[in-house]
């Protein structure tokens, strides 16, 4: 039984409207509503027990901390602040958690996080960099090899033997120096002074 193209193109159109209602889903979740009302008082929720009272007191118990302050501080060693350096690196952290008038929280993460991939990113582009520049030191040199090696009579599959090159590369750089009379690397517009006018006589 054949399906028509209609019928299997709107299938197609069901699943892909499902797949992309799955990923929002997934992407921007609900967010989750406490199971407390607002129209609750704070009278309403069940006091804390404090030391020396009896526990079916329903007073409540009076706040520590006036003010609260959370920080958040990502992809930061433990040992930074906690370690025998601690009080170099981050003083005033250290002694407000050693003062008690604050409370840590350490929270170990697995790789891969976000941090790694930006760090090899980085990497990877002032290594490629590096690498990009060296070539181009050595292009000229190379070229020139490539020059030498085929007036003494070596042949394209031979120089591209010896120097590790490939047979197209070689081709290209024969070709330019036959046809301008150098082996370096021309400006965009075009060729030199001294070529120009060689065209243009002939």
């Amino acid at each position: 039984m054949k399906v028509r193209s209609s019928v299997f193109a709107s299938f197609i159109l069901i699943f892909e409207v499902i797949g992309i209602a799955l990923f929002l889903r997934g992407f921007f979740p609900v967010p989750v509503k406490s199971s407390l009302s607002s129209k609750n008082k704070l009278s309403d929720l069940p006091a804390e027990p404090l030391s020396g009272s009896s526990p079916n007191s329903s007073r409540l118990p009076q706040p520590l901390f006036k003010r609260v302050v959370i920080m958040l501080v990502d992809a930061l060693r433990e040992d930074f602040v906690f370690g025998p350096n601690g009080p170099i690196y981050m003083p005033y952290t250290r002694h407000v958690v050693e003062r008690s008038s604050s409370h840590s929280f350490v929270a170990k993460a697995k790789p891969p996080t976000v941090t790694m991939p930006r760090i090899k990113r980085t990497v990877w582009i002032e290594l490629l960099t590096l690498c990009i520049m060296k070539t181009k030191e050595l292009t000229k040199q190379v070229r020139d090899k490539v020059v030498e090696k085929y007036e003494a009579g070596l042949g394209y599959k031979k120089i591209s033997r010896a120097l590790n090159i490939s047979l197209s590369t070689i081709k290209s750089i024969i070709r330019k120096w036959k046809e301008y009379g150098t082996t370096a690397n021309l400006p965009r517009g075009g060729r030199p002074p001294k070529l120009k006018s060689r065209t243009r006589r002939n």
